[in-house]
């Protein structure tokens, strides 16, 4: 008599888990669907397994679409690591391209810097000799005009 009532307890302790868990609700609604179906489908199980969710092994199209899907998954992770890559290329292209341009414009200005000195001692030089005496002047301005 007690295997029976250990036996009848574990039987209850696994319809309590399976009302708990929902199992039992969804079953009997399935159940109730195909009870209720007009025309009975030739295969129940098939019946019980497309409104439970399960995917049918059959079916080998879903098989392949799943494959491709995990493919195209691959490539799009594939495709966006590349992506990211490449703006960082672009970006570091940008930064060099503005280091360089910020050097030619340094080198640029000092350049012009250095002409104008170089102009300002010419201008200077030259207002230097107008000063003096005018023949070197106008002996100079003969020449330059011949």
């Amino acid at each position: 008599m007690a295997h029976y009532k250990a036996a009848d307890s574990k039987r209850e302790q696994f319809r309590r888990y399976l009302e708990k868990s929902g199992v039992l609700d969804t079953l009997t609604k399935v159940l109730v669907a195909l009870y209720e179906e007009p025309e009975k489908p030739t295969s129940a199980l098939d019946f019980l397994k497309h409104h439970l969710g399960a995917a049918t092994p059959e079916n080998p199209e879903i098989e392949l679409l799943r494959l491709e899907l995990a493919e195209m998954k691959e490539k799009y992770e594939a495709t966006v690591e590349e992506n990211k890559k490449l703006k960082a290329k672009v970006n570091l292209k940008k930064k060099l391209k503005l280091k360089n341009n910020l050097v030619s414009n340094d080198y640029l200005t000092k350049s012009l810097l250095q002409a104008r000195d170089v102009c300002s001692s010419v201008v200077e030089h030259l207002s230097g000799m107008c000063k003096g005496p005018g023949s070197h002047l106008q002996h100079d301005k003969t020449r330059v005009n011949n």
